[in-house]
């Protein structure tokens, strides 16, 4: 994930948003990017995994494997 955004900007989401809040975002941001359904966009699953990292990060179950810090990069 680019440093410069924070995981409320990548879901869209103020620095207040509850946790209701950012589950919903994430629901329907993965929905929207999912690879599945956008066979045609080349970047699809890049912004998918930097939705589910955002995500990951503000539930606190962010723990990063070599191979997807290099995929978010």
């Amino acid at each position: 994930m680019d440093a410069s955004l924070s995981p409320y900007t990548v879901l869209g989401l103020p620095t207040t948003a509850t946790t209701k809040e950012i589950n919903k975002a994430y629901k329907l941001k993965a929905l929207q990017l999912h690879p599945d359904k956008n066979p045609d966009n080349i970047n699809a699953a890049d912004e998918f995994l930097k939705v589910t990292a955002a995500y990951d990060i503000l539930k606190g179950t962010f723990s990063p494997s070599p191979s997807r810090i290099e995929r978010l990069m």
